[in-house]
């Protein structure tokens, strides 16, 4: 009679463990960076269309002495508004990628942004830029309260 042995090759259930665990710690990192990677993405986006805004409505002003009539419903009809904003052409409402709305007023030959319901980390990198080359723009406020918030003082 012979002796035979078997030579059996796999993986024990604790190094499939370790694997699964590389693989998930990978895993959240990931994901951490890729969550990074997009809010990078949104707050470059929001500020690409304030500036596009601001440079449509000078471009769109520029042979005028003032920006009377300049809103919402006039920088809509005149297609000043960029891709970076969702337009409601039926309210004249302005929103923000954050879900926040934009409003858009004139004191004569000036004129300000105002937007709403902002995220506040959003709203500090907003802050922090250099808006010197806005031209007539006189203020750009950045709140995180709602419109009817805001205007009621909360």
């Amino acid at each position: 009679m012979r002796n035979t042995t078997l030579n059996q090759s796999g993986r024990s259930m604790i190094e499939m463990l370790g694997v699964l665990a590389i693989i998930g710690v990978l895993s959240v990192g990931g994901i951490a960076g890729y969550s990074k990677a997009m809010e990078k993405f949104r707050q470059n986006k929001t500020i690409d269309a304030i500036t596009h805004l601001m440079a449509n409505i000078q471009t769109t002003y520029a042979k005028q002495t003032s920006y009377e009539n300049l809103v919402n419903d006039t920088a809509i009809k005149a297609g000043t508004v960029p891709d970076g904003f969702t337009i409601s052409e039926t309210d004249a409402t302005i929103s923000t990628v954050y879900g926040g709305t934009l409003d858009i007023t004139n004191t004569g030959d000036t004129y300000s942004i105002k937007i709403y319901n902002l995220p506040k980390e959003i709203a500090m990198v907003l802050a922090t830029q250099d808006w010197s080359g806005s031209g007539n723009l006189v203020q750009l406020k950045l709140s995180s309260a709602t419109k009817e918030a805001a205007e009621n003082g909360n």
